[in-house]
């Protein structure tokens, strides 16, 4: 099973030391909310952490195992590995 999820850049100023930092926005499709309300707590609390992994740091991810890039820019991650299997793109 599949979930799309979009990444958008979002630059932002820094409150304290008024620096400029990259955050990212991740929006979920109409149809990757509906899905994410159907996956067991399990997935959906490890979909959860990775979104708040890629909202701090970015889509590209080299720290979480069976994460990798896709053609056209796009990147994917195995949530959950065996049946069934979970994958976030």
């Amino acid at each position: 099973m599949s979930l799309p999820v979009s990444v958008f850049l979002l630059d932002t100023v820094s409150v304290i030391d008024t620096l400029w930092s990259m955050a990212w926005t991740v929006v979920y499709s109409r149809k990757a909310a509906k899905l994410r309300e159907k996956i067991p707590e399990r997935v959906k609390a490890i979909l959860d952490a990775l979104i708040i992994d890629i909202r701090a740091t970015g889509p590209v991810r080299g720290d979480w195992l069976n994460y990798s890039k896709l053609s056209g820019g796009l990147h994917h991650c195995h949530l959950k590995k065996g049946q069934p299997t979970y994958v976030a793109v």
